[in-house]
Protein backbone atom coordinates (compact mmCIF):
# COMPACT_ATOMS: atom_id res chain seq x y z
CA UNK A 1 0.00 0.00 0.00
CA UNK A 2 0.84 3.38 -1.06
CA UNK A 3 1.18 6.04 1.45
CA UNK A 4 -0.70 8.88 0.35
CA UNK A 5 0.72 12.53 0.35
CA UNK A 6 -1.35 15.57 1.14
CA UNK A 7 -0.63 17.81 -0.99
CA UNK A 8 -1.39 21.32 1.33
CA UNK A 9 0.93 19.71 4.18
CA UNK A 10 3.79 19.70 1.18
CA UNK A 11 2.50 23.30 0.09
CA UNK A 12 3.14 24.31 3.71
CA UNK A 13 6.43 22.96 3.96
CA UNK A 14 7.51 24.65 1.07
CA UNK A 15 6.24 28.06 2.02
CA UNK A 16 9.01 27.82 5.66
CA UNK A 17 11.36 27.32 3.60
CA UNK A 18 11.04 29.87 1.54
CA UNK A 19 10.35 32.02 4.28
CA UNK A 20 13.40 31.29 5.87
CA UNK A 21 15.79 31.84 2.20
CA UNK A 22 14.09 34.99 2.54
CA UNK A 23 14.81 35.87 5.78
CA UNK A 24 18.22 35.14 4.93
CA UNK A 25 18.70 36.61 1.40
CA UNK A 26 17.22 40.23 2.78
CA UNK A 27 20.56 40.61 4.80
CA UNK A 28 24.20 40.18 3.91
CA UNK A 29 25.09 36.46 3.67
CA UNK A 30 27.94 34.33 2.74
CA UNK A 31 28.76 32.05 0.02
CA UNK A 32 30.45 28.93 0.41
CA UNK A 33 31.21 26.34 -2.27
CA UNK A 34 31.16 22.25 -2.37
CA UNK A 35 33.23 20.24 -3.63
CA UNK A 36 31.90 20.31 -7.01
CA UNK A 37 32.58 24.12 -6.94
CA UNK A 38 28.61 24.62 -6.58
CA UNK A 39 27.62 27.35 -4.11
CA UNK A 40 25.74 26.78 -1.11
CA UNK A 41 24.39 29.72 1.24
CA UNK A 42 23.13 29.51 4.78
CA UNK A 43 19.69 29.65 3.01
CA UNK A 44 20.37 26.78 0.89
CA UNK A 45 21.39 24.53 4.45
CA UNK A 46 18.13 26.55 6.36
CA UNK A 47 15.40 25.63 3.78
CA UNK A 48 16.79 22.43 3.01
CA UNK A 49 16.70 21.53 7.10
CA UNK A 50 13.55 22.42 7.34
CA UNK A 51 11.84 20.45 4.39
CA UNK A 52 13.96 17.33 5.79
CA UNK A 53 12.65 17.21 9.44
CA UNK A 54 8.95 18.05 7.90
CA UNK A 55 9.01 15.27 5.35
CA UNK A 56 10.84 13.02 7.96
CA UNK A 57 7.94 13.46 10.82
CA UNK A 58 4.93 13.63 8.68
CA UNK A 59 5.87 10.57 6.23
CA UNK A 60 8.30 8.50 7.73
CA UNK A 61 7.96 5.40 5.74
CA UNK A 62 8.73 7.67 2.41
CA UNK A 63 12.95 7.47 2.06
CA UNK A 64 14.33 10.98 0.91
Amino acid sequence: MTEQIDINLLLDFVRKAGEAILQIYNHAFDVTHKDDSSPLTLADTASNQILIDSLTKSYPNIPF
